[in-house]
């Protein structure tokens, strides 16, 4: 399994922990959920010795439930926690990019979304 898989495992766990809510790694089931995305991803550094390198991974994770207060508030806790994760090798650290932003409604759900960049040892 390559160092960003793990990182983003890693990451789907600390959004399941951090929220008491199943999380997935993909699309949005079609009742209430918290899925995580990877969006893309870049190399942000590497040494001369070429013995270290780093990645950064840009993650959209995506809540949605019945309850606006409850789509919204979920993402709030994993930004608010991103800060302070201690997610262990291979993530470096996970930083919010942006608070969490209304994408839309499907039906009954309310469908909100936070974009992280998850940065990993490679």
């Amino acid at each position: 399994m390559t160092a960003q898989l793990q990182a983003v495992e890693a990451f789907r766990a600390f959004a399941e922990k951090t929220t008491g809510q199943p999380a997935s790694v993909g699309l949005l089931s079609t009742g209430e959920s918290i899925a995580v995305q990877v969006v893309t991803g870049s190399r942000e550094f590497t040494s001369l010795d070429l013995a270290n390198r780093r990645a950064v991974l840009s993650l959209d994770v995506l809540s949605k439930f019945k309850e606006q207060e409850q789509a919204y508030g979920f993402l709030c806790g994993i930004a608010n926690a991103c800060d302070t994760a201690r997610l262990g090798a291979p993530v470096v650290n996970a930083e919010a990019r942006s608070e969490p932003l209304f994408v839309g409604t499907d039906g009954d759900y309310w469908i909100y979304s936070l974009s992280v960049s998850l940065r990993v040892m490679i």
